[in-house]
Order: C-alpha cells, then structure tokens, then sequence
C-alpha cells in the first residue's frame, strides 16, 4: 500500500469515493495563542500495490507527534473490503479524511503526522506551528512571468 496523497488542508470529507479537498498543503501554522486547535484536516489517497493488500479487515493507525516523538493525538480504524474482483485493473483507490480539527497544541516547534496500514508506516510529514506565519509563506502565486494563456 502506498499513499498518492497525503496533504495536510482547511477541510477534508469523502463522498461516494471521491475525495474533495479545500485549501491542500498546509504545512505551517500561526497560532497568536496557546493552547490552541490544529484546525486542519489530513486528506489521504492510499493505493494499493498489489491485489492482496484488500480482501478482508485491515487496520490504520494515524498519529500526530511532537519534536520529542510522542503522540499527541492518534486514531486507528478498521477497513474491510468483503470481496474485491482478483482481475480489478486497476485495483481501487481509497480515499481518506481524518479530522485533525480539534487536536490540541500546547507547544510552538515541529510536529510530525503518519499514517500506517496494517502496521506499516506508508507516510509521514512534517509540519510546524509557530506565533506568527512569516510574511508571504501562504501567499497565492501571482500571474507575474506566466505566458498569457495561463495568467
């Protein structure tokens, strides 16, 4: 199993299989105060590599750690596929969204969110939460130098 996706973003949800993303790429936060709430949702696209990887109960585990590596925040679900075709091509991709929303930040510095399956990590990123975004970390890019087609 791997993960095409793995985006921190304002909001996440997952309807008839399809993943709908607002606001992907989040990867610093300013927080003027703490304790405060994380505020994000993590959108996860996982792929299988291989047939095997479906039939039956399986198990994810998400987990948000500090600089230190203690989890802060965790959940783990169950997945069952019941019975998938043996000639899918190509297999199903599994569309994810973990509400990180009300995590609890009590520290500035670095944090770390992972998602494993079946006991294997498949992903990891890195993010910070600081006082105060630097000016223009989150700015959109402007239309400045693109060839007029696409401005």
């Amino acid at each position: 199993m791997k993960a095409s996706l793995f985006v921190m973003c304002d909001r996440a949800t997952v309807r008839e299989g399809l993943l709908h993303i607002l606001g992907a790429g989040v990867n610093r936060l300013g927080r003027p105060s703490l304790p405060a709430a994380l505020g994000v949702d993590l959108a996860v696209l996982l792929i299988p590599d291989r047939f095997e990887e479906l039939p039956g109960q399986h198990q994810v585990s998400v987990v948000v750690r500090d600089e230190a590596e203690t989890g802060i925040a965790g959940v783990q679900f169950g997945l069952g596929f019941g019975s998938v075709d043996e000639q899918l091509d190509p297999l199903p991709n599994i569309p994810l969204s973990v509400p990180l929303q009300n995590v609890g930040i009590t520290d500035y510095g670095f944090y770390s969110v992972s998602i494993e399956y079946d006991d294997q990590l498949i992903s990891q990123l890195r993010f910070v939460v600081e006082k105060e975004i630097p000016p223009g970390a989150t700015e959109m890019i402007s239309d400045v130098g693109l060839p007029p087609a696409m401005a």
